[in-house]
């Protein structure tokens, strides 16, 4: 790229800049910087340009699945490039695309190195697998969404057992907890929803989750009602695999 040190630099904080405001769409984030070059006059090439919002667009979206925690780096690297590839046309290549996760990857471990000791995600990975070992079915970050979740949930039972629910939160639930939102749990009776007393057995689960989440000092709103999810406030400090 021909554009001078201190150029591209300001041409890069304005791509970034675009891609928190636009959830890292590439096509926005071209259109910002060029406009933003148009009105100053930098003499930046098309290519230039696009090269620097496909970057913008990449960096948004490794840090997006670097901070939800659950995939391994290769498996980061291979989800930014499909998501990318599926939402637009970039152009960089596969190895600086692994060089950008890899900052992000590296950015993340040392921001980990701050955390305490214990962590909320920590205190609602033990409230998981105590729920699980009780009877209850628990699944962190299962399926993309609440559809495929409802609907592949049976699978998770074990030949032989016979727990008495379930409880989960999908990819989406991931991505609104780390964006600063609650972290939205699903839960029910394995009971077909048609049976009599399916509401009950799913309200039964329901206070089985909250119990489990308060013991390991979550907080979380429910208000007794089987068709509402529980909504878990928490900091997302989930830690690198």
């Amino acid at each position: 790229m021909s554009l001078d040190a201190q150029t591209h630099a300001l041409l890069t904080a304005v791509a970034r800049r675009s891609a928190a405001e636009t959830d890292g769409s590439a096509y926005d984030i071209l259109e910002a910087v060029g406009e933003f070059a148009q009105e100053r006059g930098i003499p930046a090439s098309a290519a230039e340009m696009e090269h620097l919002a496909d970057a913008a667009a990449v960096e948004h979206t490794a840090a997006r699945f670097v901070a939800e925690g659950y995939a391994a780096f290769d498996e980061v690297c291979e989800d930014v490039t499909t998501t990318m590839a599926e939402e637009e046309q970039i152009t960089l290549a596969p190895a600086t695309v692994q060089a950008i996760v890899a900052a992000a990857w590296d950015a993340r471990l040392q921001e980990q190195r701050t955390w305490p000791d214990v962590t909320d995600n920590d205190r609602l990975a033990r409230a998981f697998d105590d729920l699980e070992a009780s009877g209850i079915v628990a699944r962190e970050d299962f399926t993309c969404c609440a559809q495929c979740a409802a609907n592949e949930i049976d699978d998770e039972i074990r030949p032989g057992s016979a727990p008495e629910g379930y409880v989960y939160f999908h990819n989406q639930d991931t991505q609104r907890a780390v964006e600063g939102g609650p972290l939205l749990l699903g839960f029910g009776s394995f009971v077909a929803a048609g049976h009599p007393d399916y509401p009950a057995l799913s309200r039964t689960v329901g206070t089985r989750v909250m119990a489990a989440l308060s013991a390991h000092g979550l907080t979380a709103d429910w208000d007794g009602d089987p068709g509402r999810r529980i909504a878990v406030t928490l900091a997302w400090r989930k830690r690198l695999p």
